[in-house]
């Protein structure tokens, strides 16, 4: 059989849907001529492997057992070429039909022309400028790096580089032309070299052009034709920083064609370049990470002002009391941030709600005893209130504009299910079931994958860093029926610098346990994988926090409460119980008929809360069965049990799992649910 007229040479690195476009058309424009296709692929972990096997038999797959770049790759795909004509193209381009045949037909008349590249567009129809280049001397590339070329786009001084002063349609003679898009004589190859692989990515472009120039052969802009790419998918899934990247590439490049007595003016304001673009990046992309704090800070600075002004009249105390308001401001962000309001964008209202609280009871402690943050309790009242509508203000108005119930995620939490068993099938058809739950499930984690008919299984466990990353993972759900409990937490200890939720399924149970919140999927509360509740400091944590807020309720509520008891004659009960070691303690609670009051009916046991017998959250006061003498933790004046469920068969269920996911903000969401959730039915109390 003839050599193909044509080898088309496509790296590939973890953009399988890309991938696939690009395969299809290039099966279309290969109607009238014999052409090869080689995809090499740099270990892609999103199943583009199985996907080339799977859907394009007639491509002839290299399966890299790592990423080895985009030049070694390359290299590869033209060693094992036979075509006369080589192109390398990306994986993330979409060709005209007529692109292959144009471009064989304009070499075949130009014998000079070496290598040749086409008019490549934006996905918007905008020209995208890579595509005709001059080499990055000091002349054409500073220029680009202070910006003039961007200012001045038609003026032949400053826009040299991207030669935006020429037309777009004209066949012009060019330094380089686009990686993306290559279009390589054989004979040429084979006189030239391959391409340099002292460069991972970018750069390596550019040194092929200049060589090809070097050994007298023309490099051609040729927009006959044209072709689409979306610029920068690989990269943007690349393991390195793409500035400091192409900082190096430049480097190398110079360094090895152009004289020394360049390099170092060359690299001092590349580095300028490069430190300009990056900074502004960089706080670009921190204004954008760190929105909803900003967003929040100054409501609760306005708050500040505003109470002031109500209360004062003026603002002339600001300037005397002015690290207040900055103090107060950040210890309420602080608390939004404990309680997990930012996390993952779901702009929870009642985590925005316990951070308000967590963050009042910090500075009112603060006030009681310290002087020097005795500002005004009646500003810090007003302030409060102010932030508590406009804060949980502005989350109701986004999510309503989202289209996002109260209480679920805006952005869906893109899952993992680490195993594929009868286990990870039950949890799959459970959460796909609740779509207004937010989790959209990418697929499973599991061993043997390499043997697998399907797509939903995208790699094995020792892949799981990489998948993470590579998908935009933000919840792992473990299951317990094909993992080991050590190869879990193997895999959970690779997964320790990754910001991601873990949870795991225990095998036959009907809940997952997950984190800080509990939340019900067809009979699934999601629930974590510590045991906070264990360690000294948060215990010691629990204990202060509960011993203020204690402090501050009994003037306040106590006297309030009784009054309430005395109007409506409750009778003031004693129980005895056993407290956290196990000896017996007595504590006091309004009953009414023998049922225990609601509210106000254990007012009296803050008394056992501040002696630290009781805690405000904790085991439930409940006796349809005795605890064991030993207790996990306190009795609490509420629980979680209490507010989740009800059926006293789960008590220990929902004991365990608090105690291993306490946190302050959980108390809070606890205490807001007891106080202004669903009533329990009195039977649940019962003596």
């Amino acid at each position: 059989m003839a050599n193909p007229r044509l080898s088309i040479i496509i790296v590939n690195y973890n953009v399988k849907e890309f991938l696939e476009q690009s395969l299809q058309a290039i099966q279309k424009a290969s109607l009238h001529l014999t052409v090869e296709v080689i995809v090499v692929d740099n270990h892609s972990v999103d199943g583009s492997q199985e996907m080339v096997r799977t859907k394009f038999p007639w491509v002839r797959l290299i399966a890299n057992p790592d990423n080895r770049g985009f030049a070694v790759a390359n290299n590869q795909g033209i060693s094992s070429s036979s075509g006369d004509y080589v192109l390398l193209l990306n994986p993330d381009t979409l060709v005209q039909e007529d692109t292959f045949t144009v471009l064989v037909e304009y070499l075949d008349a130009h014998p000079e022309i070496g290598l040749a590249g086409c008019k490549i567009l934006n996905p918007d129809g905008t020209l995208q400028l890579a595509c005709r280049r001059s080499f990055p001397t000091l002349k054409t590339a500073l220029p680009k790096i202070l910006g003039l070329s961007s200012l001045f786009p038609h003026n032949r001084l400053f826009a040299r580089y991207n030669l935006t002063y020429l037309d777009p349609d004209e066949i012009t003679d060019v330094d380089a032309v686009s990686g993306s898009f290559m279009f390589a004589r054989r004979e040429a190859i084979d006189q030239v070299g391959m391409l340099d692989e002292s460069f991972f990515m970018y750069g390596e472009d550019l040194d092929w052009c200049y060589r090809f120039k070097q050994q007298g052969w023309g490099v051609q802009y040729v927009p006959l034709t044209k072709i689409i790419h979306y610029k920068g998918e690989s990269s943007k899934l690349a393991p390195f920083d793409s500035y400091i990247t192409f900082y190096r590439a430049m480097n190398l490049f110079v360094k090895k064609h152009f004289s020394r007595r360049w390099l170092f003016v060359f690299d001092l304001f590349i580095r300028l370049g490069i430190l300009i673009r990056g900074t502004v990046g960089f706080l670009g992309a921190l204004l954008k990470q760190f929105a909803p704090q900003i967003l929040d800070s100054l409501i609760i600075l306005t708050g500040f002002l505003v109470a002031i002004l109500i209360k004062f009249g003026s603002l002339d105390y600001v300037i005397d009391y002015s690290f207040l308001p900055l103090i107060y401001a950040g210890i309420w962000i602080g608390a939004l941030n404990f309680t997990g309001s930012y996390r993952l964008r779901e702009y929870s209202i009642s985590k925005a709600m316990s951070g308000l609280v967590l963050g009042f009871v910090v500075i009112s402690a603060l006030t009681l005893f310290f002087n020097q943050f005795a500002y005004s309790r009646a500003v810090l009242l007003m302030a409060f209130l102010y932030n508590g509508f406009l804060l949980t203000g502005w989350r109701v108005f986004y999510r309503s504009r989202h289209g996002t119930p109260l209480g679920k995620p805006v952005r869906k939490r893109r899952a993992l299910i680490v195993g594929a068993g009868k286990e990870g099938q039950r949890i799959l058809k459970r959460l796909t079931n609740q779509l207004s739950h937010g989790y959209e499930i990418v697929g499973f984690v599991n061993e043997g994958h390499e043997q697998r008919i399907n797509e939903s299984i995208l790699g094995s466990g020792s892949e799981l860093p990489e998948l993470v990353r590579v998908h935009r993972i933000t919840d792992v759900i473990f299951t317990s029926d094909v993992y080991r409990n050590t190869e879990i937490l193997s895999m959970v200890d690779q997964l320790k610098d990754h910001q991601v939720e873990l949870k795991i399924v225990p095998q036959s149970l009907e809940f997952i346990l997950g984190k800080a919140t509990v939340e019900d999927i067809t009979e699934i509360p999601l629930v974590d994988l510590n045991f906070p509740l264990s360690r000294r400091g948060h215990r010691i944590t629990k204990r202060l926090v509960d011993f203020l807020i204690a402090l501050l309720l009994i003037p306040f509520v106590v006297p309030v409460c009784f009054s309430v008891a005395a109007l409506k004659k409750w009778t003031l009960t004693g129980r005895t119980i056993p407290d956290e070691s196990g000896e017996s303690f007595e504590y006091k609670r309004f009953t009414v008929n023998g049922i225990p009051a609601r509210g106000c009916g254990l007012s009296p046991a803050l008394f056992a809360v501040l002696r630290g017998k009781m805690s405000l959250v904790g085991i439930p006061l409940n006796t349809g069965t005795e605890p064991p003498v030993r207790r996990l933790f306190k009795p609490g004046i509420t629980s979680l049990w209490e507010v989740e469920s009800g059926d006293s068969g789960e008590i220990d269920t929902y004991n365990q799992f608090y105690m291993q996911h306490h946190s302050l903000g959980f108390d809070i969401q606890i205490l807001l649910r007891y106080l202004f959730g669903s009533k329990n039915t009195p039977e649940r109390f019962q003596l």
